[in-house]
């Protein structure tokens, strides 16, 4: 069959592109599972908000500072009485994750450090000022801030009203400020630590814990913070005298460990890789997903920062294909408990474009890649851990029941292809028949067959045991199938020779152009064929060489109409294809500045900066697997895990 290449028409006007970013947030986000720091200024090292995920909102629920001037968190530094404003921070971020500044002053050193401790619901900062200049100094040091607006994000960040109050609670010596929207949704408690004094008395949502003291040339000054978070007034301040009895030192301590414990290996003689591997990792880790605050359910999003542009939601793809591979290297437990708890969340919504906390409908719309996602994910986590437990799970089991009935309404009339409403950029389309979403359906028919034998084999009846092989078997004919419609159908003949079609209609009109959240550059990692097979090197020539979304720069890459700049995405497809067409993948990840080195969705080919995608979590998530993968030399989903040569 010929192709045509056509992107306009009814589809093209109602899609939902990614909007442009103009000016480039200069933040760095911090966080644990229950508190997030997307804002955390390069500049000043102020905190702008401070979130946390409630399940009754259905969303991220945000404390923000009032204005410029009065930061929801903001380092304070007065020095003789002259307040110093703080300029010209380095930043470094300890164990791939905790953000640590340091300021030169004009008569000494300041140093910031922010600490989000693993498994507490709060956050620790310190800061440590050493005198260096002329004779002894009257210093105060510390925190102030004021709580000015409250945000919630379903997609998009928007302002909420309620009552903002400030309590002084004697019981635990904390400072509270609350608020309240009909029930309570988000509490923030102060203290300070040794020597810190806490402003009281005021009605207003204001705070400040500091600390003065005379500083001699080389001496240092130091005030730590404990912030204690909660949905209601109580729960904060009791949390905030809980991190007090443990000690800034301890809690620092403790997670860098964590940290440590958790970073890949990456052992590769480039330490520029290892942290852009592991920090990014640990940002999928910490943002996207997280617990509810309200409930304690751990739910997986999209991202935990606002200025992601679709945050604080479930989608499946995103979630199982992207995010998930990257748990699952970061912290096997975590991620068996996050996927069972999605699956039960989401039930038979699992497919639809996007969902809220709570698993109901948020963006619908049926994603055929969405609906593969989690019986891959299984299939990923079985085969990684050999924990064959999770498949007793209710909701699990329940997943994988479900599978062939949620994709057959989708089934073209006279072959083994199924089609699909939305894209894998969650756009509508005129040809549903799309290659990779059928490889993805294949692949998932195939980990299905491969599970039902696991779990028969692990009961060890007698009883069930032929309809199990026989339902695996009919799982394998039904991929292969697909395959073999695959190359009946999607095959398109050009002057390059034949390659892959990326989608086809009812009729069997031909689409030739290319998505890279889902590219064709990825058949054979899902199963389909091998990177040296003819059709997929002339596929590959086709996307490097004649796509109208490849750019070349020094950041060079492939984009899509949805977002026309290079890619995260395609850097992950390069690394996982292991194709140098752009030069050394690896290489690039390293140099490509994106969002202050953190992934996102597409950067400029000529600067490598943002431009569509900030704080995409996911997308960190799946840059750092794809990169192991890469190391490893793994060349298909369902092979063994491997390590990077350069380790034992």
């Amino acid at each position: 069959m010929t192709g045509t290449d056509r992107t306009g028409g009814t589809a093209a006007s109602l899609a939902t592109n990614a909007p442009e970013i103009s000016e480039h947030p200069r933040f760095l986000p911090t966080g644990n599972l229950w508190v997030s720091l997307s804002e955390i200024s390069e500049e000043d090292g102020s905190v702008h908000s401070l979130g946390a995920l409630v399940e009754r909102a259905l969303g991220l629920v945000e404390a923000r500072g009032r204005s410029r001037r009065r930061r929801l968190i903001q380092p304070v530094l007065v020095v003789d009485g002259e307040t110093v404003p703080l300029r010209a921070l380095q930043w470094q971020r300890e164990g791939h994750w905790l953000p640590h500044f340091t300021c030169a002053c004009p008569s000494g050193v300041l140093e910031g450090w922010y600490c989000p401790p693993v498994d507490e619901r709060g956050v620790v900062m310190r800061l440590a000022y050493t005198g260096q200049a002329g004779g002894p100094a009257e210093v105060v040091l510390g925190w102030s801030g004021r709580w000015g607006a409250s945000s919630l994000t379903h997609l998009r960040a928007k302002p909420i009203q309620g009552e903002v109050r400030a309590d002084d609670d004697p019981w635990t010596g904390s400072r509270v400020v609350s608020l309240t929207a009909g029930l309570p949704l988000l509490a923030i408690a102060w203290r300070g630590g040794d020597g810190v004094e806490l402003a009281t008395g005021s009605p207003t949502p204001r705070w400040a814990a500091l600390r003065t003291e005379t500083v001699a040339p080389g001496a240092t000054l130091t005030c730590d913070l404990y912030i204690g978070v909660a949905t209601e007034r109580d729960g904060a301040a009791t949390t905030s005298l809980h991190l007090r009895r443990r000690g800034f030192d301890a809690l620092w301590d403790s997670t860098v460990a964590w940290l440590s414990d958790h970073a890949l290996p990456v052992g590769d003689t480039r330490p520029e890789l290892d942290d852009r591997i592991n920090t990014n990792l640990f940002f999928n880790y910490f943002f996207a997903q997280g617990n509810c605050l309200d409930t304690g359910a751990p739910v997986m999003v999209t991202s935990r920062s606002p200025h992601y542009y679709v945050s604080a939601a479930f989608w499946s793809r995103d979630a199982y294909c992207w995010s998930f591979p990257a748990l699952l290297l970061t912290d096997p437990a975590r991620a068996r408990e996050v996927l069972v708890a999605s699956l039960a969340a989401a039930g038979p919504r699992v497919a639809g474009h996007a969902l809220y906390l709570n698993g109901t409908s948020l963006y619908p719309g049926f994603e055929l890649d969405q609906a593969a996602a989690p019986i891959l994910a299984v299939g990923r986590y079985v085969l990684a851990t050999g924990d064959r437990s999770v498949l007793d799970e209710r909701a699990v089991l329940a997943a994988l029941g479900r599978f062939g009935t949620m994709v057959e309404p989708w089934r073209h009339p006279d072959c083994d292809l199924y089609g699909t409403f939305l894209l894998p950029t969650d756009d509508p389309t005129e040809f549903p028949y799309v290659t990779t979403g059928n490889a993805l359906v294949a692949a998932a028919f195939d980990a299905l067959a491969g599970l039902t034998e696991q779990m028969e084999g692990d009961r060890g009846g007698p009883g069930g045991g032929f309809a199990a092989q026989q339902m695996a078997a009919d799982h394998r004919r039904h991929a292969a199938a697909i395959r073999a419609a695959m190359a009946e159908r999607l095959i398109i003949h050009g002057p390059q020779g034949d390659s892959w079609a990326w989608a086809c209609d009812a009729e069997g009109n031909l689409e030739q152009r290319d998505e890279p959240p889902l590219s064709l550059r990825t058949l054979p990692y899902w199963g389909v064929g091998s990177v040296g097979d003819p059709v997929q090197q002339a596929t590959r020539a086709w996307l490097h060489d004649v796509n109208r979304y490849h750019y070349e720069g020094r950041f060079a890459g492939a984009g899509a109409p949805h977002f026309p700049f290079p890619s995260g995405f395609d850097l992950a497809n390069r690394l996982l294809d292991h194709d140098a067409c752009d030069g050394d993948p690896l290489e690039q990840l390293i140099a490509t500045p994106m969002d202050r080195g953190l992934a996102c969705e597409s950067w400029d080919a000529d600067t490598g900066i943002v431009r569509t995608g900030a704080a995409m979590a996911s997308m960190a998530g799946l840059l750092s697997w794809a990169a192991w993968e890469h190391l490893t030399g793994r060349r298909r989903w369902d092979e063994p895990p491997g390590v990077p040569p350069s380790l034992p």
